[in-house]
């Protein structure tokens, strides 16, 4: 019980420092995006598309960063690898399937579906900022960001069962 509450005020410090960096980000896309700095036409409709790229790359460092960050605290705290609920093998494992083709293209579909979620999203967005008033913008938006978190919250479950996964681990041994 003592080791998850320390990793969950460790995962939330790292998460808010982590978010400072991305606030900084935030603040520089605001003011271009608000005219308080003066930057080309082309720059300013770029900004967004490469403000998409740093949210990317930084979702994917935390990741990586506090994976780390995690497993020296399990050293320096003398925990074994990882808690007994995380090797629990999951009841959805089906052990037939490794190293088949079927289980290859099942996690090709699943890399599909996020994929083609992701160019969804992608698409329906740029269509919502190209053909409507800044004024509705902001709430299509939100409803895009509202309806598109539900539907994802349904499908994430499918594409998770579709790789397989042995364990809760993130990575399986």
């Amino acid at each position: 019980f003592g080791e998850e509450v320390a990793f969950f005020f460790q995962f939330f410090a790292f998460y808010i420092r982590m978010l400072a960096w991305l606030a900084l980000v935030s603040l520089v896309m605001f003011m271009i995006d608000n005219k308080l700095v003066e930057v080309s036409f082309s720059m300013r409709s770029n900004s967004k598309l490469a403000f998409g790229l740093v949210l990317v790359v930084w979702a994917s460092s935390f990741g990586v960063i506090f994976g780390g960050k995690e497993a020296r605290s399990r050293q320096r705290w003398g925990m074994d690898s990882g808690s007994v609920a995380a090797d629990m093998t999951l009841s959805s494992y089906r052990m037939e399937l490794e190293g088949t083709w079927q289980l290859f293209f099942q996690k090709m579909l699943s890399t599909g579906g996020v994929i083609a979620a992701c160019l969804a999203f992608s698409v329906a967005w740029g269509q919502i900022s190209l053909n409507f008033k800044k004024s509705e913008e902001a709430v299509l938006t939100s409803f895009l960001i509202r309806a598109g978190s539900l539907a994802w919250s349904y499908t994430v479950p499918y594409l998770a069962r579709l790789q397989n996964h042995r364990t809760r681990r993130r990575l399986n041994k």
